[in-house]
C-alpha cells in the first residue's frame, strides 16, 4: 500500500521520537485506523529515503534519454549501407542507443533489410 505523506511524516516522526518500531506501529494503529498496518520493513525503507533525501516525497526516476542527432543519422546510415541485414540490437549496441531508438533510427532512414529477417518481422 502507498501511504500519503501524511502517514509517512507521522512514521518517520514517531520512529525517531521514540526509536522503536512497535511504538511506531502502535501509535499510527491509532492515528489511523483505516490505514494498514505498515511492517517493520516499509518504516526502515521510509526513514532511510528520509536520512538519504531529506524528504518523504519520492523522487523523481532518471531517463536516459537519446535524441538522434543528424550526424547519428548519418552515421547509422553508413553502418546500414555497409551492412543492410545489421539488427536493431547490434546497432543499438554499437552506436550506444537504446533498441527503440535504434529501431526509430532504421525506421526514418528506411533502411529494412529485403527478406526483413533482421528486423524481427
Amino acid at each position: 500500500m502507498n501511504y500519503g505523506i501524511k502517514q509517512k511524516v507521522f512514521l518517520y516522526d514517531s520512529y525517531m521520537k521514540y526509536s522503536s518500531i512497535k511504538k511506531c506501529i502502535e501509535k499510527f494503529s491509532h492515528k489511523y485506523p483505516d490505514f494498514p498496518v505498515p511492517n517493520k520493513k516499509r518504516i526502515y525503507r521510509i526513514v532511510r529515503h528520509v536520512h538519504r533525501t531529506g524528504t518523504v516525497l519520492s523522487t523523481p526516476r532518471k531517463r536516459r534519454r537519446h535524441v538522434l542527432t543528424e550526424e547519428m543519422l548519418d552515421n547509422i546510415g553508413v553502418q546500414l549501407e555497409a551492412n543492410p541485414n545489421t539488427s536493431v540490437r547490434s546497432l543499438a549496441r554499437q552506436f550506444g542507443l537504446s533498441k527503440t531508438t535504434a529501431y526509430k533510427a532504421r525506421k526514418l532512414l528506411k533502411e529494412w533489410p529485403q527478406d526483413g529477417k533482421a528486423c524481427g518481422r
